[in-house]
């Protein structure tokens, strides 16, 4: 081989350099959590009926299940497939 052909140095990565992104991500998640669930929390609305679409949703599901349907058999103006989901809570 001619001529001396000499590496250059390896790159050894910084260690701290990189902590600190999955550091602010695990800060923003906390703060995004804190603020979404805050106001649930607070005002005590994860164990409640408070809601005019809690008897609209719950309605539906006792007509699904006497056996009528959503849409046909009454009239149910929310998205579908919310009167199936709910139905499994009336069967209880």
């Amino acid at each position: 081989m001619s001529g001396s052909h000499t590496r250059p140095p390896a790159v050894v990565p910084d260690p701290g350099r990189h902590s600190a992104p999955w550091v602010l991500y695990v800060v923003v998640f906390l703060v995004a959590l804190a603020l979404r669930l805050g106001p649930l929390l607070v005002q005590h609305t994860l164990g409640g009926v408070l809601e005019y679409d809690d008897g609209v949703h719950f309605s539906s599901a006792v007509e699904l299940v006497a056996g009528h349907l959503p849409y046909r058999s009454f009239v149910f103006v929310q998205p579908p497939g919310s009167a199936d989901g709910f139905a499994y809570f009336e069967r209880r």
